[in-house]
């Protein structure tokens, strides 16, 4: 056995650090009285500095303030001095100088008062209108508009008991007057509530063209634009920068040049052309949708409905001949959409590059045209997969077919998604979010730019090294360039950075991770591009697990298919596709963001060319369909070289799996019929002969194809008018965009009103109009203030009315309780009422107050005569405070201060002029001022000799304390440095000890620091080393908060001291007892021993004590406190309790469980009395407190008893005599 382990798999560490962590927790609780005590000395020391440190430098400063004082008098006696002795001192012209000096001074105050009183009046209406605007736009107006729709109620005031009552006492007449009163009352409210509505109504007109504004829009105002002009102002209050505002007020604020009228002009004819041409798509699209009115939907879905339901009818009766039947009809049809979509794609591969303008013979654009036919392909297939066989289908080639054609479909359905979202949704959201200048949006612009901007990276040249690669992978060869990966990798790790959300401080000053709106706006257009990648990568699968013979390719539709075909999709081309898709998703954004900052900027007049001065608006303003062209760009490129001629591909091998179901060899037919190279087999004649197989082998009969083939047309033809019923989804695009367009106008128009209502060439402004809007909320406005007065009359008289009527209640329920219950009814109508009221006033006042600073903010925007009469004021204010500063400029009489300082003192008589007689009236008085001052400074310097001794005094009251606080710790920087070694030795353990130690360390460097600066900073009674001292306040205060938890904490690291029963057992009889509790068991019977003595003397000495005790309760129940907090109740170490007393343990009082950490949850160390015992008499010879524990000998006196001990001859006696003690 390993002598180092102990039993129980205790180890020699663990024991020792178990005793370590004993002998602390024995002498925290030894010394914990000391220890609390020593801190409460310290914190009322702490306290008492920093009390004492506070009026130390309030003395020094008041002493420095006296010091000036006394100097600056002296300095005015030695300057009236001089002037006595001589004539010709400038104090004599004093008079008629300051005279002149105080006027200018007057006059440039009342202009800096003037100037000030115009800013706080300008900050005060752009507050109301700031708030105003938030609430106009926001979410609170909708709820006001929300309340207003509810009715109001307003119930009776008097019910029968009430009005019974006051018939019965004769006073009915009351009551028809206060029923009149309401009457009139509930009217004159009911007209209010709906003068209210209707103002809001106006408020919502107005908040739907605001929320296209910037978010700026409350600073394009008079009222924000002066009070920066007059803050500028007041940081340069001088003569030239009034100047230069005036110059600025005049080119802002006067008639607009000539250049900028041609640009609004040209702007809003070129806005007006736009919504026209909106307009004009949206009646075509209604005409065409039109056409399709008089479908009744429900109709042809009834009847669509009924086919198929003919069609389950007939495969049920006919079996499998009807299936075969149903299978030659969707073969024959999908040999014809075959043709149609070759057809189809031929036009579109003839386009070229005008593919994104390529539509067909009825407007529509050739991806429509697409997707129709596809979907109509599908909805066949579909009626083929619904009834179809599963015994008669010999694989699966039918199934991953039409699985294919639905994957090439998705493709195209995504593409036509694409466009239409990025017109619908995104380029409506990124034109508003510009125009709202949101900075985000600015920045993904620019950061995209860079991007697309690469200085090591270009597009194009990257895009040409694709497609020499998808060439080369095509043909089998190794792609030579692999710089390409690189560059991608690059541009697709650059493009996912600005998809990352970023830090934000939000109200708890705690940082999150939010998109901001243009991260926002740039994930949902990376959504729908990746929409379409995964289409398109689902697509390539698809076809991959396609089984697909060779011959089949020589099919003549598949033949003129492929010839459409520019890039191989398969497998092997996939990531190199993936990479061409990113590049031109990545220029399509670009392009698109481009553009539309372009359309913003044109319309805040920022393009206008700086040669000629001549509005580029007509370059940039475009339809949307042209903002939105990239994209249409990138689908009819994507259409082109990457997916045109599949469709008719996939729909010719779907052809030719239901050919070979109906027995028929095409490899070996189309082997038949090779004959060259450049031999093609006809899909129709293979579709023929299938035919003819099925009627030949009686699989099928002419009859039942025909009946099948009509209900497939006829279900065809439902579908087809359904289709076109759908068109009124497009109807409703081009009426969205017809209004966006007309909401550009308006917004347009309102922000340029004042340059448009002055010019004759402007078109036909959109009604409702900003000024129409103005005036009618203007009208409402004054309409709901005059009702006011009529409605508080009334409302007097009704409360006066109501008054009475209550206070006859009240006297009929005194003679008759009875009446109480009718008494509170009244009164609690009243109150209900009242509530109803003061809520209905509330409303009326927050409305009228948000009209009208509406009003206020609407006609210091623009040009109103409300505006010019504020513009005159502004010009008049400026004008006054040029007038004011020019003088004080111009000025050049001076005055000292010394002689501003002795006008104060003695001011000159009007008509008067400075002589003898006022000299020695002024040098008087300063001698009288001199002597008071010198006295002030004596008794003050008196103060701060006084503040300075009190503050030494306690500097060494805190030295003391901290003297104390050292000896105290002297005894437990051992054990806790031992403790600390464990803690690094152990992994698993907290560093619970070690923090502490680094955080005591830092406590007492900081408390010498403080001592230090202290004793330094008071040997002077200067004003700079009294500065540096004003700084320790707040150290001291730290420092206070730092002693209470580090001399907690200290305590807190001591284990309790309990001892629970059954804890020493061992839990077996295989486990034997660990080193610290064999000690404790081999003590057990004399430590129970002594126990009980010891109790027996603690009986009889309570007895004695129990008159003192009452006296400590106080402290004792403070100290149980703290020994629940340290975990040390119950152990009897408390600071009241002497050393004898830890032995007063008794084990039957103690909790039979064991006893946890509330903290940790880890079983708490238990004590052994004995061990103490032991470890204390050691102490007490080591402290030389041996033999007497109340006096500490010295080390001769300690030497000299041990000596005579060890040579006592009674000790000697007691010897055993094996020992040989005397040898």
């Amino acid at each position: 056995m390993n002598p180092v382990v102990a039993d129980r798999g205790q180890s020699k560490r663990e024991m020792q650090r178990e005793i370590t962590m004993s002998l602390f927790s024995s002498h925290v609780a030894e010394v914990k009285g000391s220890w609390f005590k020593n801190r409460d000395d310290m914190l009322a020391a702490l306290a008492l500095l920093n009390d004492d440190l506070s009026s130390y430098i309030d003395a020094v400063q008041d002493y420095q303030c006296l010091e000036d004082i006394h100097s600056n008098l002296g300095c005015q006696k030695e300057y009236v001095t001089a002037a006595q002795s001589d004539k010709t001192h400038s104090l004599h012209s004093l008079g008629q100088r300051y005279n002149v000096f105080h006027g200018i001074t007057r006059a440039k105050s009342e202009a800096e008062g003037m100037i000030k009183d115009k800013i706080a009046e300008l900050e005060r209406w752009h507050l109301q209108h700031d708030l105003a605007l938030e609430t106009t736009r926001g979410r609170q107006l909708a709820i006001m508009v929300a309340e207003m729709d509810n009715k109001l109620q307003l119930k009776p005031t008097f019910h029968a008991a009430a009005v019974a009552v006051m018939k019965n006492a004769g006073q009915g007449q009351v009551i028809s007057q206060c029923e009149l009163m309401e009457g009139e009352l509930n009217g004159l409210l009911t007209q209010r509530r709906a003068c209210i509505k209707s103002c809001l109504e106006t408020l919502q007109t107005y908040a739907a063209m605001i929320t296209t504004f910037p978010k700026n829009f409350a600073e394009m105002n008079r009222a924000f634009v002066w009070h920066a002009w007059l803050q500028d102002l007041m940081s340069d209050f001088t003569s030239a920068k009034c100047k230069a505002l005036m110059q600025t007020f005049h080119s802002r604020y006067s008639q607009a040049d000539e250049n900028k009228v041609t640009h609004i002009l040209r702007v809003e004819t070129k806005l007006h052309e736009l919504m026209l041409e909106a307009n004009k798509k949206m009646v075509r699209a209604a005409e065409k949708a039109a056409a399709t009115d008089n479908i009744d939907v429900s109709k042809v879905e009834e009847a669509q409905t009924a086919v198929i339901i003919r069609i389950n009818t007939f495969l049920q009766e006919n079996g499998d001949a009807g299936v075969h039947s149903l299978r030659a009809v969707v073969m024959n049809a999908l040999c014809s959409f075959n043709r149609r979509s070759l057809i189809m794609e031929g036009a579109v591969a003839g386009a070229g590059d005008h593919l994104v303008d390529f539509t067909s013979r009825n407007g529509n654009w050739f991806l429509d045209e697409i997707c129709t036919m596809l979907s109509n392909v599908q909805y066949i297939l579909s009626l083929m997969q619904q009834h179809q066989s599963a015994s008669l289908i010999e694989s699966g080639s039918i199934v991953k077919a039409v699985d294919a054609f639905k994957a090439s479909k998705q493709v195209f359905e995504s593409l036509h998604d694409l466009y239409a979202k990025f017109k619908t949704v995104i380029l409506p959201e990124t034109i508003k979010n510009i125009q709202s200048e949101d900075v985000s949006l600015t920045q993904l612009f620019e950061s995209i730019s860079e991007l697309c901007e690469h200085p090591d990276i270009h597009l194009e040249t990257s895009l040409r090294k694709l497609d020499h690669a998808l060439s080369s992978t095509s043909l089998g060869m190794q792609i030579d360039d692999l710089s390409i990966n690189e560059e991608m990798l690059t541009l697709r790790s650059a493009y996912n950075c600005l998809l990352q959300p970023c830090e934000v401080n939000t109200d708890s000053q705690q940082q999150d991770l939010q998109l901001t709106m243009g991260q926002t706006l740039l994930t949902v257009i990376n959504g729908l591009f990746e929409s379409l990648e995964f289409s398109l990568s689902n697509f390539i699968n698809q076809l991959d697990a396609m089984s697909i013979p060779r011959e089949w390719r020589k099919l003549d539709v598949i033949q003129e298919a492929r010839a459409l075909q520019m890039s191989v999709v398969n497998g092997k081309t996939k990531q190199l596709l993936s990479d061409v898709f990113f590049i031109r998703k990545l220029q399509t954004v670009h392009v698109f963001f481009t553009k539309c900052h372009n359309f913003t900027s044109s319309l805040k007049g920022e393009h206008i060319d700086a040669a000629s001065n001549q509005s580029n608006a007509a370059r940039y303003l475009v339809s949307e369909d042209h903002l939105i062209k990239s994209v249409k760009k990138f689908v009819a490129e994507f259409v082109r070289k990457q997916i045109l001629g599949i469709p008719s591909q996939i729909i010719g091998y779907t052809t030719c799996t239901l050919i070979e179901q109906f027995g028929i060899n095409t490899i070996a037919e189309i082997n038949a019929k090779d004959v060259g190279a450049n031999f093609k087999v006809n899909l129709e004649h293979l579709c023929k002969k299938a035919m003819e197989r099925g009627f030949q082998g009686n699989i099928m009969s002419q009859h039942l194809y025909n009946n099948i083939n009509s209900l497939i047309a006829a279900a065809e033809r439902h579908w087809k008018a359904l289709d076109s019923a759908r068109q009124h989804v497009a109807v409703g695009a081009a009426e969205e965009c017809a209004q966006r367009a007309r909401l550009q106008l308006a917004r347009f128009q309102w922000l340029q009103e004042d340059v448009l209502l002055n010019t004759k060439q402007s078109v036909a402004k959109l009604s409702p109009t900003r000024t129409e809007i103005m005036s009618e909320m203007r009208k409402r406005v004054l309409s709901l203030s005059g009702m006011e007065s009529n409605i508080n009359t009334v409302n007097e008289k009704f409360v006066q009315v109501q008054s009475s009527i209550a206070q006859r209640l009240k006297w009929a329920a005194g003679a008759n309780p009875a009446l109480a219950g009718v008494l509170q009814l009244f009164e609690s109508s009243l109150h209900n009422r009242l509530k109803i009221t003061n809520l209905e006033n509330k409303r009326t006042s927050e409305v009228i107050g948000l009209c009208n600073a509406i009003l206020h903010f609407e006609a210091l925007r623009t040009r109103t005569s409300e505006a010019i009469n504020a513009d005159a004021n502004f010009r008049s204010t400026l004008a006054k405070c040029h007038d004011g500063i020019e003088m004080v400029e111009k000025n050049t009489i001076t005055v000292s201060q010394v002689e501003q300082d002795l006008m104060a003192l003695k001011p000159i008589p009007k008509d008067e002029t400075i002589g003898k007689k006022w000299l020695r009236g002024i040098n008087e008085i300063l001698k009288q001022h001199l002597t008071e001052t010198q006295d002030k400074v004596i008794q003050q310097n008196a103060v701060v000799s006084s503040a300075k001794e009190a503050l030494s005094k306690q500097i060494e009251m805190v030295k003391n304390c901290l003297t104390t606080h050292h000896k105290l710790m002297s005894d437990f920087k051992h054990l806790l440095k031992a403790l600390a070694r464990d803690e690094l030795e152990d992994e698993e353990d907290e560093g619970r000890v070690k923090l502490f130690m680094a955080e005591y360390k830092s406590f007492s460097e900081a408390f010498a620091t403080m001592i230090k600066i202290l004793m330094v900073g008071t040997s002077e009674d200067k004003l700079d080393k009294v500065n540096q001292l004003a700084k320790l306040l707040i150290n001291i205060q730290n420092l206070t908060v730092e002693t209470r938890r580090l001399y907690d904490d200290l305590v807190s690291l001591a284990a309790p001291l309990t001892i629970p029963k059954g804890l020493d057992e061992p839990t077996s009889d295989k486990t034997p007892p660990s080193f610290a509790s064999a000690l404790r068991n081999q003590v057990r019977e004399n430590e129970q021993q002594e126990s009980d003595r010891e109790q027996a003397q603690e009986d009889e000495a309570t007895k004695d004590k129990v008159g003192r005790s009452t006296v400590k309760v106080k402290d004792r129940t403070e100290e149980k406190e703290v020994d629940k907090v340290c975990g040390l109740e119950g152990t009897g170490a408390s600071p009241a309790t002497s050393p004898p007393a830890i032995k007063q343990v008794q084990a039957p009082r103690l909790p039979t469980t064991v006893m946890r950490d509330p903290r940790t949850g880890k079983m708490l160390q238990v004590r052994n009395t004995h061990a103490i015992n032991v470890w204390r008499r050691v102490k007490g010879k080591l402290d030389g407190r041996d033999p007497d524990p109340t006096r500490r000998c010295t080390v001769q006196e300690q030497v000299d008893y041990v000596i005579a001990e060890a040579t006592s001859v009674e000790n000697l006696a007691t010897l055993y005599e094996g020992w040989t003690a005397w040898v």
